[in-house]
């Protein structure tokens, strides 16, 4: 459960940092972001990552968890470069319900 909540994590922060590109807001969002709002969604994007690695760091100890991170990252961005690609319009949308998701991977995880 924490894998996948770590997964979810990196989704989010991949999410926030394909959406803090100007050259992927007009696809995306339809129009530009003001830079305050793209150096805010970078900031989410770092953390979203942290997050994801704490959560692997978490599920199987520093020496594996730290290798593990390298999968989840790499999954984490495959999906988020497809649905970019084939479903833009979405990404804003799926990235919030990933959020929600962590969020409840996390709290169901850690809570017993």
């Amino acid at each position: 459960m924490i894998l996948l909540s770590a997964c979810l994590w990196a989704c989010t922060g991949f999410t926030a940092l394909y959406l803090a590109m100007s050259r992927h807001q007009p696809d995306a969002l339809g129009r530009r972001l003001p830079e305050r709002s793209n150096t805010r969604l970078r900031g989410l994007g770092g953390a979203g990552l942290a997050i994801a690695w704490l959560a692997c760091v978490e599920a199987q100890g520093w020496a594996r968890g730290s290798v593990a991170i390298f999968g989840v990252l790499a999954l984490a961005a495959t999906l988020v470069m497809l649905l970019g690609t084939w479903h833009a319009r979405q990404l804003a949308s799926i990235g919030v319900l990933t959020l929600i998701g962590a969020a409840a991977c996390a709290t169901a995880a850690w809570s017993g």
